[in-house]
């Protein structure tokens, strides 16, 4: 057995391989519409809105535009 699938949970965690991948870059921070997306969440624009927006008028997949994803590049990148 190799050594790492005997790690605890919490030794895993502490060592960082769970995270996303060093470099892996925002998906919002890379859409043309970036800019209009933060200008909305710092009006208070809800996720749910700016979601369909980016599906409806955008032409983005329910898959590529994800409440997971804008809920991270706000958390992450919008400075209210």
């Amino acid at each position: 057995m190799i050594e790492e699938a005997r790690l605890s949970l919490e030794a895993y965690a502490a060592s960082g391989k769970g995270l996303a991948r060093p470099g892996t870059q925002c998906w919002a921070c890379g859409l043309p519409e970036r800019q209009e997306i933060d200008e909305a969440f710092k009006r208070g624009t809800s996720i749910g809105v700016i979601r369909r927006w980016l599906i409806d008028v955008r032409g983005y997949s329910q898959n590529d535009a994800t409440r997971s994803k804008l809920e991270n590049h706000r958390d992450n990148h919008v400075t209210r």
